[in-house]
């Protein structure tokens, strides 16, 4: 009886990595309308439109600046710690982000809209864990 290597998961890394596209792929088109489209009522009146544009650069300028920051730090940490257990937190992370993404726009809340971009995407440092 030979014994055999074991398989590399692949079905879980690919699994996650399309967990994650997903999430960026969803939200992607849900920005723009929420900040420019003149029936969506996320803005009062008193916000300009160069405010709207100027929050909406910002926000979409959180991806790569978390992802900078987060990613290095999450390789480490699974380097240290083990993969599984980080990208577990990772994964959860995310879920809690776009749980907070949703949230903020049923409350209308610019400030957690923000916050719940940034959540998923540092803690979505998971393409540098796998």
């Amino acid at each position: 009886m030979q014994n055999n290597p074991p398989k590399a998961p692949l079905t879980t890394i690919f699994l996650t990595v399309f967990i994650v596209m997903l999430g960026i792929s969803i939200i992607i088109p849900v920005i723009p309308a929420l900040f420019f489209d003149p029936d969506a009522s996320f803005f009062s009146a008193e916000f300009s439109q160069q405010t709207r544009s100027v929050l909406y650069g910002f926000l979409i300028a959180c991806y790569p600046i978390m992802q900078f920051f987060g990613a290095p730090i999450l390789g480490a940490r699974s380097d240290r710690y083990g993969r599984r257990p980080i990208l577990s937190i990772s994964l959860l992370g995310s879920l809690l982000g776009y749980i907070l993404f949703a949230f903020a726009i049923y409350k209308q809340n610019i400030w957690l809209l923000i916050f719940s971009r940034l959540l998923p995407v540092f803690m979505g440092g998971n393409i540098s864990i796998i």
